[in-house]
């Protein structure tokens, strides 16, 4: 459990800051070791001053005294440049955390935050970062300083006096040894409470991002006595171990206590009987108490990265887990033009269960290959793999088994920032910044581009999703439309992430029912910017739950779910080339036909 700490500290160190911010660290901690020994250095003068006033010599205290003022004149010099150094190495860390932690979050394949969302979230690393910051402000603002002057004090007490530097050995021999108890104890019983806090974290903010539904269902008061009871429990189990925590901390501090005053009856016993020069008591005093005070000072930066480490280990254990879609050396660039041909060989997957349980299968031995600039589409029931297929195209996670080739090349061994370039997925749900119109559309476009897009093309593209420049964007292309969009409506919102496909130019995309926010009227619309949109340089997988949005679909896959399949039957039910061709053909495709005839006349 130490060394778990003491990596952690580790990681911290070399995962969150710069070489430059390390360089004003270790100068920050030269400038506070110089400052500690001049701040020590009156009490070592002290004796040489009390002999010469004792000895009337004037000229001797004065020298002295001098010498005192020196230091701590001095001090403060070495005081500001330590502030100083100070302020550079958080500044430094304070820019480095940021990118450290976003570019090991955003590290992961898309689908590990879709199945793995309830530790891979942000909530998790913001409450993490905050307790980082808390270590390293504790850390540098009392625990190194402490450190140093115990051992500052500590050589000062075994110079002067041996005898008294033993005693506080054993002062320094206790602290330790009840430390990594300590330290082993509450890790032990506070990672399991860490992993209840961040539940309940995951829960507020759950309430929070659905406040509107919350509210319209009268909800509130329900959700905040729900919320209070499981916190009440929560922090009942967590202030057991914390009373536990501080009674032996108080016992600790009660027996360094003892000790101390140990150390001084025999101090003032040898002065008495003559063994110790009076004048010496004083240092020796001095240190000592001081020793005794920075390990109390000591204890407080303990108990902070006691309470923070959990919160921390789980954070390293979530940005540390592995790609689910590793990228392999010398990786193969997506040809430079043209669509790109597709085909699924034996491509089986299966979703990993909680709780130990079997791995759920969606897709199981599904073949198909496609020529490049082919649109199709994908039919389904619900549970059928429609929306698994897609995934897979964009490699948000990589197969179970089989190969997936895109021009021949399988998708493992492509460079996956270069194909995702390339490629585009629209999904259901938009995923919109609380950025202006203008970002917005051009977020995936290679930034060497955006220069060559002006105003009036941009604008041509969003009006060809019916977006036009009317009342809600009140400052053209610079207007902020919200946290995901929430000052469009629904169907703006849908129209606006469609834009931003099409002024992409990609040459593979997925469209997973897209058009399922729109009115009839805008729909057909959109529907024919789209097709224009997809031309002949791109292929199109076209997810379907309404058979209208497959109008310009060259084939048409229709899939059945694994469940209720007999031995023998393939998971494809047909492959079909036309609307015709699938009514005559498949008995899936037939049934919706029929239910959406019926839906269309009821």
């Amino acid at each position: 459990q130490m060394k778990n700490s003491v990596d952690s500290l580790k990681w911290i160190w070399t995962e969150l800051t710069t070489q430059e911010g390390r360089g004003y660290f270790f100068r920050m901690v030269a400038y506070i070791s110089i400052q500690i020994l001049l701040s020590m250095a009156p009490v070592a003068i002290v004796p040489m001053w009390l002999d010469a006033i004792g000895a009337r010599d004037l000229t001797r205290s004065l020298w002295l005294m001098g010498a005192i003022a020196v230091t701590i004149f001095v001090g403060q010099v070495f005081s500001r440049a330590n502030r100083r150094s100070w302020e550079r190495a958080f500044g430094e860390l304070r820019t480095q955390m940021p990118v450290a932690l976003t570019r090991k979050f955003l590290s992961k394949g898309i689908g590990q935050y879709r199945q793995e969302g309830s530790y891979l979230s942000a909530s998790n690393v913001e409450k993490a970062r905050g307790r980082v910051w808390g270590i390293t402000e504790n850390l540098t603002f009392g625990g190194i300083a402490a450190v140093l002057e115990i051992s500052v004090a500590y050589i000062g007490v075994w110079w002067f006096y041996p005898a008294a530097g033993a005693i506080v050995s054993i002062m320094f021999a206790v602290y330790l040894i009840s430390s990594v108890y300590l330290n082993k104890q509450i890790l032990e019983k506070c990672k399991p409470l860490e992993g209840l806090f961040n539940k309940h974290d995951r829960y507020r903010n759950d309430v929070w991002d659905l406040a509107e539904r919350v509210i319209n269902s009268a909800k509130i008061e329900d959700e905040i006595r729900h919320m209070r009871e499981w916190m009440e429990d929560i922090m009942s189990a967590d202030r057991r171990i914390w009373f536990w925590h501080i009674d032996v901390t108080s016992a600790r501090g009660a027996v360094l206590g003892m000790i101390f005053i140990l150390e001084m009856v025999f101090v003032t016993h040898n002065v008495v009987g003559g063994n110790l020069h009076f004048t010496l008591a004083v240092p020796v005093f001095f240190w000592s108490f001081g020793l005794f005070n920075n390990i109390w000072r000591l204890g407080f930066v303990e108990r902070v990265i006691s309470w923070s480490i959990p919160a921390v280990q789980v954070m390293i254990e979530t940005l540390e887990s592995p790609t689910n879609v590793p990228v392999r050396e010398n990786p193969v660039k997506v040809n430079s033009a043209g669509p790109l041909s597709v085909e699924f060989k034996n491509v089986s997957f299966a979703y990993p269960a909680d709780d130990g349980k079997d791995p759920q299968m969606v897709l199981k031995d599904i073949s198909f290959s496609f020529q490049g600039g082919e649109k199709i589409g994908l039919v389904g029931l619900s549970g059928s793999g429609k929306s698994t297929i897609g995934y897979l195209l964009m490699r948000f996670m990589d197969p179970t088994s089989g190969e997936i080739l895109l021009n021949g090349v399988n998708l493992r061994d492509l460079e996956l920032d270069q194909y995702r370039q390339v490629t585009g997925h629209i999904a259901q749900e938009p995923q919109i910044f609380d950025r202006s119109v203008r970002e917005n559309v051009l977020y995936q476009v290679p930034s060497n581009e955006l220069d060559k897009l002006t105003d009036e093309q941009i604008w041509k593209v969003l009006e060809s999703v019916e977006l036009e420049n009317g009342s809600r964007f009140s400052q053209g292309l610079d207007t902020r439309i919200g946290r995901n969009g929430m000052k469009l409506s629904g169907g703006q919102r849908q129209r606006l992430m469609i834009a931003a496909a099409i002024i992409q130019n990609l040459r593979l995309i997925v469209i997973d029912e897209a058009t399922s926010s729109l009115d009839a009227e805008t729909e057909l619309k959109v529907q024919m910017s789209i097709e224009k949109m997809l031309g002949m340089d791109t292929t199109a997988f076209v997810i379907a739950h309404r058979l209208c949005t497959l109008r310009f679909c060259d084939k048409i896959v229709i899939l059945r779910p694994l469940e209720g399949l007999e031995d023998g039957e393939q998971q494809i039910e047909y492959i079909a080339t036309s609307f015709a061709d699938a009514l005559a053909n498949s008995p899936t495709f037939k049934k919706f036909a029929d239910i959406q005839r019926r839906l269309i006349e009821f």
